[in-house]
């Protein structure tokens, strides 16, 4: 009987999932045009190289990049030197930020800043209260007189 072969059904699956060239042999030569894998298309030009994307993590805030030149002209981020105490890092590019972000948590240099911060804030904020009180109660005074 047709179809109760279990490799009638195989090949209709295969169809169904690989298309009907599926069971085409594939050529191995070098003399066909390449194909890229994957569907993805070729690199530009012949170039492999990984395509450069911006720091985006919010460390870069505190540090600065630090940059050299490689011996076949390519600039290479090789570390990161801290705004805050100077202390220099890690910062290759292909490298994480999680110890970088460890050390801002606790930088002493970061944390007396922003200490010092608060305090100005905290006094500013005092002030206005105190003038805004102050200029509050004249206006009263000029409005009952």
């Amino acid at each position: 009987m047709a179809g109760d072969d279990d490799e009638d059904d195989l090949r209709e699956d295969c169809d169904a999932l690989f298309g009907p060239g599926a069971d085409d042999p594939i050529n191995v030569d070098d003399d066909g045009p390449a194909v890229p894998a994957c569907g993805g298309a070729p690199p530009p030009d012949g170039n492999s190289a990984k395509r450069s994307r911006p720091s985006t993590s919010p460390v870069w805030d505190d540090f600065e990049k630090l940059f050299k030149t490689t011996a076949d002209g390519k600039t290479v981020r090789y570390g990161a030197r801290c705004l805050h105490c100077s202390k220099i890092y890690s910062g290759f590019s292909s490298g994480g930020t999680g110890h970088l972000s460890r050390h801002i948590a606790s930088c002493v240099k970061r944390r007396e800043k922003l200490a010092c911060l608060s305090l100005k804030s905290l006094l500013i904020l005092m002030v206005v209260c105190v003038l805004g009180t102050t200029v509050l109660w004249l206006l009263v005074l000029n409005w009952l007189d």
